[in-house]
């Protein structure tokens, strides 16, 4: 005979999230729990399957009120979000107990049950705080930018070595010639005289 029942399933969400303050990206695994309504309830992977929808929306939920790695803060909008999600429960209830002056029985029910409704997501929103703070947090590293498609490559300057003086090599040094020895002067109506090699 097959029975029905409510079954409390435990599971680890992975994911990546990112900071919208400091964009900083982390890989974050955190607890996430949820109900499933199995007929088996020793089947792990009916229960499972099952509770999937809840078990997302809690792990959701649950990731953020992560505090950030990179700034150390949480996001503010998130938690006044849960914050107000459990509280307007609560409010309800105080709500009708002031509005209606005529309590009957059905009126003292819906304030016991909206009271009891917000009293649970408390509880809740004070689990999962402490799931989010007992996740594991990694910071991941920068992604590369990617270049655009059909860009062309980048030109990169590249200085030119300075260039070396050129020496010229070495003239060698010659003397100059000696000078030719001066002739005496020539007398009047003299003829020069040429010499030959044979008077030398």
């Amino acid at each position: 005979m097959s029975t029905r029942t409510i079954a409390q399933v435990h599971a680890v969400s992975r994911s990546v999230v990112t900071c919208k303050r400091c964009g900083a990206t982390m890989h974050v695994s955190v607890d996430a729990y949820g109900e499933a309504d199995v007929t088996y309830i020793d089947h792990r992977d009916a229960m499972e399957s099952a509770a999937e929808p809840a078990l997302a929306a809690d792990a959701r939920r649950t990731r953020r009120l992560l505090r950030c790695v990179g700034c150390k803060r949480r996001s503010v909008g998130w938690v006044a979000l849960e914050v107000a999600r459990s509280l307007v429960w609560l409010v309800a209830a105080a709500v009708v107990f002031a509005l209606v002056p005529d309590r009957e029985d059905i009126v003292w029910a819906v304030i016991i049950g909206l009271a009891l409704y917000g009293a649970i997501s408390l509880v809740l929103l004070r689990r999962r705080f402490r799931n989010a703070d007992a996740g594991v947090v990694m910071l991941a590293p920068p992604r590369p930018t990617p270049e655009p498609r059909g860009a062309l490559p980048r030109a990169v300057a590249v200085s030119a070595p300075p260039a070396k003086p050129v020496t010229p090599p070495p003239q060698p040094v010659t003397s100059p010639p000696p000078p030719a020895p001066a002739q005496p002067p020539l007398e009047a109506g003299a003829e020069p005289s040429i010499l030959t090699s044979s008077d030398r």
